[in-house]
């Protein structure tokens, strides 16, 4: 299977997911095999991230927490060779208990 139809056969479950379907458009539009999938998709998970530790309100930095647990868990649909846990994070969010919840408060 091409990275095009692999794209175009998940693309339900990208935008069921949750994930800006311009943006799923232009990840997956790059890709050159299926292979690729994985390691396009943590780029793009991390680059929210990123976002999030720069956001100016907890507000936003949730928003780009959001779309990056979204892409990481789509990064998990193909097989690619590389496919070893991510590094970990450091951090403002680099721990679950450093994140904002109901029971913390702000």
């Amino acid at each position: 299977m091409s990275a095009t139809e692999f794209a175009a056969a998940q693309w339900t479950r990208a935008t069921g997911a949750g994930v800006d379907p311009h943006e799923y458009r232009r990840v997956t539009d790059a890709l050159a095999s299926v292979a690729d999938w994985g390691p396009s998709f943590l780029r793009t998970g991390h680059a929210h991230l990123e976002r999030a530790e720069a956001a100016g309100s907890p507000v936003s930095a949730g928003e780009h927490l959001l779309m990056a647990a979204r892409w990481f868990h789509l990064a998990t649909l193909a097989p690619y060779a590389e496919a070893a846990p991510p590094p970990r994070r450091t951090g403002p969010w680099a721990e679950p208990s450093q994140c904002w919840s109901p029971a913390r408060g702000a």
